[in-house]
């Protein structure tokens, strides 16, 4: 791969349009998103110095354009090294080279996770040097098969969508959303997410070093709030339906404790039994103003997120 600046009626080295040349043949370079930033590259990956002025030229309609859409930061070595896609003429196996060599097109790496196997769990998808978990939102069985064959796993089995009315926890979650035309999980767009249905009431969740042990918290409008450790109300039955609304299994040990800075206490205590789904489907009362005491609790599992997408070959 590489890129020059190619004279027409001109002596000067560094002036002309931008060409590159990939597979023994150069082409045209899109100017979609071609920035300041993109001027620099250029001139710098052909010992040009800095950009002095730029303009569009004219180009033949069924001319061949190896790249597009390029969004370069200002410092890469060459055009290779920016974000962008390859054109349209590339073939799609040399397209699956030449995007390889591009980092905004490396391909989406996935996983299934907290699984029986290679080809069940909960899908992440690694963004921006992070795993992270794929909403539910707008997810269906063809976004499903697109997953499968990413991750050579064949034709997809089954979805578990179903979640808690109150979903657990407020990390960035992604949300895909795939055309009928994108063949692969790789085509379709992503947008990043709150864990949180804006619909919801209240959010509960864990404060820990670890996802299934820590403070019983509870957020409400943007408020947090602690839930009582008072021994009349902080018992086995409840312990057990908050590890179980959090998907991590039951309490393998639950106590009340005192921290100076978690001192705004949820208001209502919780009166649960094996009929109830979440917390706040169970029995509620006003808890003792003097009750200065915070639940907390060890799960024996792990996290499972109702909002993630579970697959099952």
């Amino acid at each position: 791969f590489s890129s020059s600046v190619k004279n027409e009626n001109n002596d000067n080295p560094c002036e002309g349009h931008v060409e590159v040349y990939y597979g023994n043949e150069m082409g045209h370079v899109g100017d979609k998103n071609w920035n300041e930033k993109t001027d620099e590259v250029v001139c710098r990956s052909t010992h040009c110095g800095r950009p002095v002025r730029k303009s569009n030229v004219y180009r033949a309609f069924n001319s061949t354009v190896w790249l597009n859409e390029l969004e370069c930061r200002g410092d890469e070595a060459s055009l290779w090294d920016c974000d962008g896609w390859p054109g349209p003429k590339v073939k799609e196996d040399d397209a699956t080279r030449l995007c390889n060599s591009l980092p905004g097109c490396k391909g989406l790496e996935v996983r299934l996770q907290d699984g029986p196997g290679k080809c069940a769990g909960l899908l992440e998808v690694k963004d921006e040097g992070q795993w992270k978990r794929v909403s539910k939102e707008g997810w269906d069985a063809s976004y499903t098969q697109r997953a499968c064959r990413l991750l050579d796993c064949g034709d997809a089995g089954k979805d578990k969508l179903d979640s808690d009315e109150f979903s657990q926890g407020t990390a960035a979650m992604l949300t895909f959303s795939c055309k009928e035309a994108d063949k692969n999980l790789t085509d379709c767009k992503t947008t990043k997410t709150n864990n949180q249905n804006r619909n919801e009431k209240a959010l509960l969740f864990l404060d820990g070093p670890q996802s299934c042990s820590g403070y019983v918290a509870i957020e409400y409008k943007e408020e947090l709030y602690w839930l009582s450790g008072s021994n009349e109300t902080w018992n086995t039955e409840l312990a057990n339906k908050v590890c179980q609304q959090m998907h991590c299994g039951k309490a393998s040990s639950f106590s009340p404790r005192f921290s100076e800075d978690k001192n705004r206490m949820w208001e209502e205590s919780f009166s649960c039994s094996s009929d109830h789904k979440s917390i706040f489907d169970c029995n509620k009362k006003q808890i003792n103003s003097n009750n200065s005491a915070i639940a907390h609790v060890k799960c024996e599992g792990n996290e499972h997120n109702p909002d993630a997408i579970y697959i099952s070959i």
